[in-house]
């Protein structure tokens, strides 16, 4: 006894990531690795009509302004979506604060950090910059952001922005 034909298997299986985001995300991160790069090791390599490190980030901020809906989306729910973000950026960022801290003895904490709760619940919510709170590292300034940006996003996503449910319940009002 034969067994079965099986049926043919597709030669390309479809990418579950972007490849042209993978990239630019490659690009944003060697411009940042070239500004610090140029500012502290090889400043006569260092551009002056043009700020890398401004360009990287920037580079960031668009692909997560492309990423971070889909993955909302992708996700179902606003609460999917927080916790996937909760042990995909604090696991790294803790162990971030923890090395600094348990460095200060060495080196101390930049001044401009305060010593006081509101730091605490600055650095706890990942919204520094937002507050006016200075971050235990000066590269944290782009967290702040980013959390205002899911923030806002996730905001959107339960209003009913993201399916235009907002905007027909106006319009109904409005009738």
């Amino acid at each position: 006894m034969t067994a079965p034909p099986q049926a043919p298997q597709a030669a390309h299986t479809a990418p579950t990531r972007l490849a042209w985001l993978d990239a630019l995300r490659g690009v944003g991160a060697l411009a940042v690795v070239g500004e610090h790069l140029t500012t502290w090791a090889m400043p006569w390599l260092r551009p002056t009509s043009f700020n890398l490190g401004v360009y990287g980030v920037l580079v960031f901020f668009l692909v997560s302004g492309y990423i971070i809906p889909a993955s909302l989306e992708r996700q179902g729910g606003v609460r999917a979506f927080w916790i996937g973000r909760l042990f995909r950026l604090y696991p790294l960022y803790l162990a971030v604060i923890g090395v600094v801290l348990a460095l200060s003895w060495w080196i101390p904490v930049r001044e401009e950090v305060p010593r006081d709760a509101s730091s605490v619940a600055a650095h706890a919510t990942m919204l520094m910059d937002a507050v006016g709170a200075a971050g235990v590292l000066n590269t944290m300034w782009t967290l702040s952001y980013e959390m205002v940006f899911y923030l806002l996003v996730a905001a959107l996503f339960v209003t009913g922005v993201r399916d235009h449910r907002a905007l027909r319940t106006l319009t109904k009002v409005r009738a």
